[in-house]
């Protein structure tokens, strides 16, 4: 398991479909063990105020660790109708 529940993790890529863009950052919340794939994370975001936008499944390769030398962004979300 790569990453720990309720530890940061930040998308590797766009995902337009949720309105989440590369380098946003949610807290995983469960972890998904798949004995002959890709383990995969459930991942929740939240806006400025910490209110919950989404809570998504992704990958373990669509998400990486924070590093320490990132600094975080802040920008308009951009809905999904």
């Amino acid at each position: 398991m790569k990453f720990n529940l309720f530890s940061r993790a930040i998308l590797t890529k766009d995902f337009p479909q949720y309105g989440l863009k590369h380098g946003d950052m949610g807290v995983v919340v469960e972890h998904i063990a798949r004995p002959t794939e890709e383990d995969g994370y459930i991942v929740e975001f939240f806006d400025a105020q910490g209110q919950t936008v989404d809570v998504v499944p992704f990958l373990e390769s669509d998400l990486e660790q924070p590093r320490s030398n990132t600094i975080l962004t802040y920008r308009e979300l951009d809905r999904v109708a």
